[in-house]
């Protein structure tokens, strides 16, 4: 028997069928997911976001390809050691390649960073971290615009312009920012040990040079170079710089008078900068204007020693000072001079202990009308913590203005604070001595009393200096002036003068019309000059004047007495009528006759 033919299965045709529709529902998903891919992917990246350190991320428009992927925004908030950071990235293009996978270049149309920095004590995000220097993992990033902003306790720090990061060879990172005013590129090795900073203007002139090496080793060094002048311009106008950290007017001084001296720092360390070695120089071609040595300590609490030296012409020095002067010293002018500083002080969280001596040589400087010549001051701080010091002053020319010139003032003092101690205050003027006498006052305690006295005056000279020809004399006179001196105001009450011997007094009154006082006034011979004076800080003066003498020319020379007093408010001394009263009736009593009814005087007329 023949075995009979067994035919093919039935369901063969059904399985190529179900395998077709599986394939093709499979092809009709892979397109969908295909298109879907960004959205897809978009999700899935923010969804893994979540599980990352970063903080309320935003993701948007994501693009990729085989060589490219591309974001339309990035945004997220980071706790850093320094504070939280906010980040928002826009147009964001990263090229990358699977094999070797890794990224080769960021371009970031936009980025805006905000910081808010909070110190390290404010800050638990920063204790507890040990950060550890080692290679950076980040590709080249190139920002075509970076809107950096920084939120300090002493105002804000700005930086809006383009910015670039990348390896540069051998081994370093180069950080580079442009803002159109300023360049700052930094070059970081691999491995943090070294770092170079420099700074230019936007016409690429070095600003300043800050290099750092042997950081994680043995022996660290710091160094800074560049112009005094330069720094300080770019310290008061860069943003970068917090608004409270800026100086203000300092660097424009600075830049007028030492704009081309070179400033060198330079710090050493052997322990990570806990402890380091420093020194500060300032110089002008050959010349060191300044220099400072100093041991500095970090730990276990921060401390200074330092030493230095200072060596300026007095308009410099001056115009350094300017800033911190009051108002009305700062139009005051140094025609010549030479400065000589020494100091030594260490710090220790505030100033423990110190000293300094400062030398003025030489020094021309004029104040208004007043003029100082051939001046020496020497000012001795023995303990600058305690605010003590000495001063002793030896200025050869005094000139006071219209002809008026005091010579040889000399000035001792010291002070013990709250307390002023002086010494000695004297000046050879108006062929006499002006002198202060020696007394402590309490310098905190406005307004301080103070007692001038005048030895061997010479009439002449002082009635000179009033600059009236109608009044002049012979004689000298002694005396003393009570003085109150407050903050911005002189005050004289009840001083007294007195004649030392005999002279003469001429007033030349183009109003005397034949008064008998006036005529006897024209050449008083005296024997006695008494004068009592007061001044308000108003201007308001006072002079009552006692004198006892004779004219020959007048009643047979028979000896008169006069009460004279003389007001007005300076400096127009004596232009206004000054005498007043009838003295005419006063010296006739004397003589013992009565006095003749008054003529008639023109309007205007004493």
């Amino acid at each position: 028997m023949k075995p009979t033919p067994v035919s093919p299965p039935a369901s063969k045709p059904a399985k190529r069928y179900r395998w077709l529709f599986l394939l093709t529902l499979l092809s009709i998903l892979g397109v969908a997911v295909w298109s879907l891919r960004f959205q897809i992917s978009e999700r899935l990246l923010s969804r893994a976001l979540q599980f990352s350190p970063l903080a309320a991320t935003e993701l948007s428009g994501l693009q990729f390809d085989a060589e490219r992927v591309q974001l339309a925004r990035f945004g997220f908030a980071l706790e850093t050691a320094a504070g939280p950071l906010q980040v928002t990235l826009e147009n964001v293009a990263a090229d990358y390649r699977l094999e070797p996978l890794g990224v080769d270049a960021v371009d970031i149309g936009r980025a805006t960073l905000k910081l808010d920095y909070r110190p390290a004590a404010d800050n638990p995000a920063k204790a507890g971290e040990d950060a550890k220097p080692g290679r950076l993992p980040l590709p080249p990033v190139r920002i075509a615009q970076l809107d950096l902003q920084i939120a300090t306790p002493w105002g804000d720090s700005n930086f809006n312009g383009s910015a670039q990061f990348g390896l540069t060879p051998p081994a370093a990172y180069r950080l580079n920012l442009e803002d159109g005013r300023q360049s700052l590129t930094l070059d970081l090795a691999a491995n943090m040990s070294n770092f170079d900073l420099a700074l230019a203007d936007g016409n690429g002139a070095r600003i300043l040079a800050l290099d750092g090496s042997g950081f994680g080793a043995d022996t660290s060094k710091l160094s800074l170079r560049g112009k005094l002048g330069d720094i300080a311009a770019w310290l008061e106008s860069t943003p970068l710089l917090p608004a409270k950290l800026r100086p203000t007017s300092a660097p424009t001084a600075l830049a007028a008078q030492l704009g081309n001296s070179q400033l060198n720092l330079e710090l050493h360390s052997s322990d990570g900068f806990g402890h380091s070695q420093g020194r500060l120089s300032l110089t002008r071609e050959k010349d060191i204007l300044a220099e400072a040595n100093a041991a500095i300590s970090l730990q276990p609490q921060s401390a200074a020693d330092i030493s230095g030296r200072l060596a300026l012409t007095a308009s410099e020095a001056f115009d350094l000072a300017k800033p911190w002067l009051p108002e009305t010293a700062r139009n005051w002018n140094v025609a010549s001079g030479q400065i000589a500083a020494t100091w030594q002080i260490y710090w220790q969280a505030q100033l423990k202990r110190g000293k300094a001596d400062i030398d003025v040589s030489d020094l021309a400087l004029t104040a208004g009308a007043a003029r100082l010549l051939h001046s020496n001051i020497h000012v001795a701080v023995p303990d600058l913590g305690a605010g003590n010091g000495e001063l002793s002053a030896r200025i050869r020319t005094l000139e006071l203005g219209d002809g008026l010139s005091g010579r040889d003032l000399e000035i001792d003092a010291a002070y013990r604070e709250p307390q002023l101690n002086l010494k000695r205050a004297r000046l050879a003027i108006f062929g006499g001595e002006l002198e202060l006498a020696p007394a402590t006052f309490d310098i905190s305690q406005m307004p301080l009393a103070l007692t001038l006295q005048a030895r061997q005056i010479d009439l002449a000279q002082l009635l000179a200096s009033l600059d009236y020809p109608q009044l002049s004399g012979t004689g000298s006179v002694d005396g003393e002036l009570p003085l109150t001196l407050a903050t911005d105001s002189i005050e004289l009450q009840n001083g007294t003068l007195s004649g030392t011997r005999p002279g003469t007094l001429r007033y030349l009154s183009p109003a005397d019309d034949g008064n008998l006082a006036f005529q006897a006034l024209r050449n008083l011979v005296y024997h006695r000059l008494q004068a009592q004076l007061n001044y308000q800080p108003n201007g308001d003066y006072r002079i009552g004047l006692r004198l006892e003498g004779h004219n020959p020319e007048v009643l047979s020379g028979h000896p008169l007495a006069f009460n004279l007093n003389i007001s007005g408010q300076l400096p127009e001394l004596l232009r206004r009528g000054l005498v007043a009263g009838n003295f005419e009736r006063a010296i006739l009593e004397e003589v013992g006759q009565q006095p003749a009814q008054p003529k008639a005087q023109p309007a205007g007329k004493p």
